[in-house]
Protein backbone atom coordinates (compact mmCIF):
# COMPACT_ATOMS: atom_id res chain seq x y z
CA UNK A 1 0.00 0.00 0.00
CA UNK A 2 2.78 2.13 0.87
CA UNK A 3 3.38 4.99 3.02
CA UNK A 4 1.20 7.98 1.05
CA UNK A 5 -2.08 5.37 0.59
CA UNK A 6 -2.70 4.72 4.31
CA UNK A 7 -5.75 4.35 5.84
CA UNK A 8 -6.73 4.62 9.68
CA UNK A 9 -9.45 2.60 10.81
CA UNK A 10 -11.67 3.61 13.66
CA UNK A 11 -13.56 1.51 16.00
CA UNK A 12 -16.91 2.72 16.29
CA UNK A 13 -18.21 0.15 18.45
CA UNK A 14 -20.14 -3.27 18.27
CA UNK A 15 -17.36 -5.07 15.57
CA UNK A 16 -18.06 -1.44 13.63
CA UNK A 17 -15.47 0.69 11.92
CA UNK A 18 -15.17 3.21 9.41
CA UNK A 19 -12.08 3.93 7.87
CA UNK A 20 -10.23 7.38 6.58
CA UNK A 21 -7.69 9.01 4.88
CA UNK A 22 -5.39 10.45 7.64
CA UNK A 23 -3.98 13.88 6.94
CA UNK A 24 -0.84 14.68 6.14
CA UNK A 25 0.98 17.40 8.69
CA UNK A 26 0.19 20.18 5.91
CA UNK A 27 -3.15 19.21 5.49
CA UNK A 28 -3.74 19.58 9.04
CA UNK A 29 -2.57 22.80 8.95
CA UNK A 30 -4.70 24.24 6.03
CA UNK A 31 -7.85 22.61 7.53
CA UNK A 32 -7.13 24.00 11.22
CA UNK A 33 -6.43 27.24 9.36
CA UNK A 34 -9.99 27.28 7.37
CA UNK A 35 -11.71 26.68 10.26
CA UNK A 36 -10.83 29.28 12.59
CA UNK A 37 -11.65 31.40 9.27
CA UNK A 38 -15.05 29.61 9.04
CA UNK A 39 -17.44 32.31 8.45
CA UNK A 40 -20.48 31.85 10.61
CA UNK A 41 -24.38 31.54 9.24
CA UNK A 42 -26.93 33.55 10.74
CA UNK A 43 -27.61 33.13 14.23
CA UNK A 44 -24.03 30.65 14.34
CA UNK A 45 -21.09 31.65 16.39
CA UNK A 46 -17.47 31.56 15.22
CA UNK A 47 -17.25 28.30 17.55
CA UNK A 48 -19.97 26.61 15.92
CA UNK A 49 -18.58 27.44 12.56
CA UNK A 50 -15.38 26.16 13.08
CA UNK A 51 -16.51 23.00 14.81
CA UNK A 52 -18.87 22.54 11.89
CA UNK A 53 -16.20 22.81 9.27
CA UNK A 54 -14.01 20.54 10.94
CA UNK A 55 -16.62 17.53 11.08
CA UNK A 56 -16.80 18.54 7.19
CA UNK A 57 -13.86 17.86 6.52
CA UNK A 58 -13.56 14.53 8.67
CA UNK A 59 -16.79 13.31 6.42
CA UNK A 60 -14.57 13.87 3.61
CA UNK A 61 -11.78 11.63 4.58
CA UNK A 62 -14.15 8.43 5.59
CA UNK A 63 -12.98 6.04 2.49
CA UNK A 64 -14.29 2.58 3.63
CA UNK A 65 -16.71 1.54 6.18
CA UNK A 66 -18.32 -1.67 7.77
CA UNK A 67 -21.77 -0.90 6.82
CA UNK A 68 -23.25 -2.52 3.74
CA UNK A 69 -24.03 0.86 1.95
CA UNK A 70 -21.83 2.24 -0.02
CA UNK A 71 -19.85 5.27 1.33
CA UNK A 72 -21.72 8.09 -0.36
CA UNK A 73 -22.25 11.75 0.56
CA UNK A 74 -25.60 11.43 1.70
CA UNK A 75 -24.95 8.41 3.68
CA UNK A 76 -22.53 10.07 5.48
CA UNK A 77 -24.31 12.69 6.55
CA UNK A 78 -26.54 10.23 8.46
CA UNK A 79 -23.97 9.02 10.58
CA UNK A 80 -24.58 9.95 14.44
CA UNK A 81 -22.69 12.58 16.01
CA UNK A 82 -20.81 10.55 18.35
CA UNK A 83 -19.21 8.93 14.97
CA UNK A 84 -18.56 12.05 13.31
CA UNK A 85 -16.90 13.06 16.67
CA UNK A 86 -14.22 10.27 16.54
CA UNK A 87 -13.87 10.67 12.90
CA UNK A 88 -12.84 14.09 13.55
CA UNK A 89 -10.53 13.40 16.37
CA UNK A 90 -8.80 10.94 14.39
CA UNK A 91 -8.59 13.20 11.00
CA UNK A 92 -6.34 15.34 13.17
CA UNK A 93 -4.32 12.80 15.36
CA UNK A 94 -0.54 13.32 13.89
CA UNK A 95 0.63 10.10 14.77
CA UNK A 96 1.21 9.84 18.67
CA UNK A 97 2.84 13.70 19.49
CA UNK A 98 0.07 16.21 20.38
CA UNK A 99 0.35 19.51 17.97
CA UNK A 100 2.13 22.11 19.94
CA UNK A 101 0.08 25.01 21.20
CA UNK A 102 2.22 25.46 24.35
CA UNK A 103 5.53 27.25 24.96
CA UNK A 104 8.31 24.25 24.52
CA UNK A 105 9.86 22.51 27.66
CA UNK A 106 12.90 23.94 28.51
CA UNK A 107 13.70 20.19 29.47
CA UNK A 108 16.38 18.65 26.99
CA UNK A 109 17.24 14.75 26.79
CA UNK A 110 21.08 16.38 27.59
CA UNK A 111 20.78 16.87 31.12
CA UNK A 112 21.78 14.32 33.50
CA UNK A 113 19.71 12.77 36.40
CA UNK A 114 20.00 14.17 39.60
CA UNK A 115 22.90 12.04 41.83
Amino acid sequence: MGNLNRRKRIDTGEGDWVEIQPLSVEEVRAVLKAARNAKPGEGEGEEEASGYYLLQAARERIVAWSDAEPVTPENVGLLPLEINTLVMHAMLEVGETPLLTGSPSTATSMESPAE
